[in-house]
This record gives structure tokens, C-alpha cells and sequence, in this order.
């Protein structure tokens, strides 16, 4: 949120005297609601500690960006999934999360995708929408981010019989509310066509080779996103508060998702990340003269 605090005028006019008045209007809190959907499948055991890794730089980017950011706190949930979902974190506040670990995350079994979607959004849907409120002293928000390596095999075997439509249907209802981010980083798969599937934009989907090396570049991606999001908030430029940056454009903000994460050419490291802020810096500076 911008340093600088809003002023409400108001204008009082009578037969003789006009008074104009200004109210200071302080700025409010933001809550972000960081949601991961992670895939613990069988095939995720070739890139098991990266993935942990992934997560536990999340986590270490989160709490810096709430010190760098008083106006700005962050919860974070957890899920997991194989052949059903397992919640690991659930709405703790990011300076309580343990990081993850080898005990606690085993990859075995199959691929229930769509279930864990429609499961886990659902459930962060209700628990969030309550304090969805235009009154409240506070702006309260939602990340989702699903990370998967491989193609749903298993949601039908579940008893809430969670399909693509039912997962595209949900999506595309919270896309209408700005407060809400839905998106999607898969492997082995064309994540875009998959995404699009699930009503996921374009903006918010994202490849990665399924390596240890691509995997652990996926961190950078999500680190440069989280960072640019929250500078976005603080200048007032976000959609949630105000501002005009689309929740559609959640990656393709930052970078060129259209390229693949890989082995090769990992192109998100951290110094090419704060160099491309520092130009968007400069670039808001020159547009202000």
C-alpha cells in the first residue's frame, strides 16, 4: 500500500459559505490467503527435495515481503495430493509455518488433480468469503497456486466425482472477483491447453521440466511474482486495491511464461529478477513527470 495516506473531500455548500473539508483515509490492511496445491504423486519422488526446497523458499520469501511490507500479511495452506488430498498447513500465519521436510513429504501414488482443485478451493472459498466484505477494515485475498507434474488419472475413483467442467465452472466464477488468483505450473503436459481446461488464464500458467534444477527454478518464478505482487499493492497499482493490473496476468507480469523452466536455461535468477523490478520502478518514476 502506498506510503502516502488517501484524503476523502467533502464538500459542504450552504446560501452563503461553501466549506471544503478532507478527511485522511488510512489505508488498509491486506490479507493474503497463500494457497498451494501440491502434487505428491509417485513421479514427484525424482524431484522430491527440490520441491521441498521450492516450498521452504516460498515460505522464506513471504515472511521478508511482510517485513518489507507492515501493511501486507500473509496465511498460508497447504495441500497435498496422490490418489485422495492431505492438508498439511491450513491457514497458519506465515511467521508460524514449519518448513517442509522429507518426513513430511513422500510422493507415492496416483494423481487426483481435479479433486484436490475442487476440494481445496472450495474449501478456502468458504472459509474466506465471510470476511469478503466491502465494509471490512480490511482487504482480504486469495493465491492459489497448483504445481503438478503429470495429468490427472484419479479424481474419478473419489466419491465427490470432481470433473474438468465442475473445476472450470468454480475457477472461472472466482476469476470474476479481483481478490482471487488462480494458477497453474505443470510438467510433462501442455500446461497452457491443460490450464485453459480449468478455466485458468493464460497469464496465470507456467512450464517446468520435470528436473531437479527446473523444479527448483519454479522458486525463482514464484519469488519474482510474489515480489512484484506486493509492490503492486503497496504502490496501489493492484486491481485489489484499485489499481489496474489484472488478476489474469499473475506470471506473464514478470516474466515469459510462455517459456519452459528447464535444465538448460533457467532464465528467472534472482539478479535478472530485481533488475526487470528496477526497470518497472524506473518506468512508473518516468511516467509520473
Amino acid at each position: 500500500m502506498s506510503k502516502e495516506k488517501a484524503k476523502k473531500k467533502t464538500v459542504v455548500t450552504t446560501t452563503t459559505v461553501t466549506t471544503t473539508t478532507e478527511e485522511v483515509l488510512e489505508p488498509k490492511l491486506v490479507e493474503t490467503h497463500y494457497f498451494l496445491i501440491l502434487d505428491k504423486s509417485g513421479s514427484m519422488d525424482t524431484v522430491r527435495q527440490a520441491t521441498i526446497d521450492n516450498f521452504n523458499e516460498q515460505i522464506q520469501t513471504i515472511k521478508k515481503l511482510e517485513k518489507e511490507y507492515p501493511d501486507q500479511k500473509y496465511f498460508i495452506s497447504l495441500m497435498t495430493f496422490s490418489d485422495d488430498v492431505q492438508n498439511v498447513i491450513t491457514d497458519v500465519p506465515a511467521s508460524e509455518v514449519k518448513e517442509l521436510t522429507m518426513e513430511t513429504y513422500k510422493p507415492d501414488g496416483f494423481t487426483a488433480l481435479l479433486h484436490a482443485m475442487g476440494h481445496g478451493i472450495t474449501l478456502l472459498q468458504d472459509k474466506l468469503t465471510p470476511s469478503m466484505t466491502k465494509d471490512s477494515d480490511k482487504i482480504v485475498s486469495a493465491v492459489v497456486v497448483v504445481m503438478t507434474d503429470g495429468g490427472e488419472n484419479a479424481s474419478h475413483l473419489l466419491p465427490a466425482k470432481w470433473t474438468s467442467e465442475r473445476v472450470k465452472t468454480l475457477v472461472e466464477t472466482l476469476n470474476k472477483d479481483q481478490r482471487w488468483t488462480i494458477n497453474f505450473l505443470g510438467a510433462n503436459q501442455d500446461s497452457f491447453l491443460t490450464g485453459s481446461k480449468y478455466g485458468i488464464a493464460k497469464g496465470n500458467t507456467l512450464n517446468f521440466a520435470s528436473t531437479q534444477s527446473g523444479t527448483r527454478g519454479v522458486a525463482d518464478a514464484l519469488g519474482a511474482t510474489l515480489k512484484s505482487r506486493a509492490k503492486n499493492i503497496y504502490n496501489g497499482k493492484s486491481s485489489i486495491v484499485g489499481g489496474n493490473l489484472s488478476n489474469s496476468v499473475y506470471f506473464s507480469s514478470v516474466l515469459d511464461n510462455e517459456s519452459t523452466i528447464t535444465d538448460e536455461d533457467i532464465k528467472l535468477k534472482q539478479e535478472q529478477i530485481d533488475e526487470l523490478l528496477k526497470k518497472t520502478t524506473k518506468k512508473d518514476k518516468d511516467s509520473q513527470k
